[in-house]
């Protein structure tokens, strides 16, 4: 391939990529109902996206160990941050807006974003990984019903970062992400921006179709010493919160 073929393909594929963006914005700003003219109708509609995508019925920020589902997939799965930050709620350390690696591009131990059991799109044909058949539960499920299901797998690749994040709030990363923020800190008056921190109303895009979408905070869920960056953060932060030391371990389905 010559250097013009191989600029005209970036080109093109870059081109497929906004679209697709674009697309999926546009979804999302339906269920939110940004493009509703009565006001009555979008105030409803953002309450039930709202109810939809959260425990609480309102906005929170995403946690490690938070609920995903996407669009295409047969399966939720838990979002990881093998690496926090230092900012948290409660015991939970936040995301930002970077934290969207899928397994293929960093393997299950580093990644941010698995798989989500097989793909069944929609519209056209789920994209041609390997054929696996996956155990459903009730908890595990994202139709909630137990059994079986046998088809390609749901392995996304990501488009972009998180959308529609809050940049009101926004976190220096620890390093792995954007390690020039990092190395901004140890140095005196640099002007730090962080990255923006994501919320029950943030998606992901994946390139197959999927959006990828928060079902609740993850805020609620029980912490380990090994979520947090190094074991001084987790008694710091757990004894605070709960006057003392202890460890509650919870196998989750991720």
């Amino acid at each position: 391939m010559s250097e013009i073929e191989r600029a005209d393909s970036l080109i093109a594929l870059e081109k497929q990529s906004q679209e697709l963006i674009d697309q999926m914005q546009g979804q999302v700003d339906a269920a939110k109902g940004k493009d509703c003219t009565d006001e009555a109708e979008a105030e409803a509609k953002i309450r039930e996206y709202a109810r939809n995508h959260s425990e609480t019925g309102q906005y929170e920020y995403l946690v490690r160990g938070a609920t995903l589902v996407c669009s295409n997939g047969s399966h939720k799965r838990k979002i990881n941050l093998p690496k926090c930050h230092g900012v948290y709620v409660g015991e939970h350390p936040v995301l930002h807006e970077l934290e969207c690696v899928a397994e293929p591009l960093c393997g299950l131990e580093k990644c941010n974003v698995t798989f989500f059991g097989v793909c069944m799109p929609q519209d056209g044909q789920p994209p041609q990984t390997e054929v696996k058949t996956y155990g459903k539960t009730a908890r595990n499920a994202k139709d909630g019903v137990p059994g079986t299901v046998t088809g390609h797998k749901c392995q996304p690749v990501i488009v972009g970062c998180w959308n529609d994040t809050y940049s009101d709030t926004r976190i220096v990363d620890n390093g792995d992400k954007n390690p020039g923020a990092r190395r901004l800190t140890e140095q005196s008056g640099a002007k730090i921006l962080g990255n923006n921190t994501v919320t029950t109303g943030s998606f992901l895009i994946c390139k197959y179709g999927g959006l990828i979408e928060p079902i609740d905070s993850g805020q609620r869920t029980l912490v380990f010493e090994e979520d947090f960056y190094n074991s001084e953060d987790f008694h710091k932060v757990v004894g605070y919160y709960r006057g003392d030391g202890r460890n509650p371990v919870e196998k989750g389905d991720a």
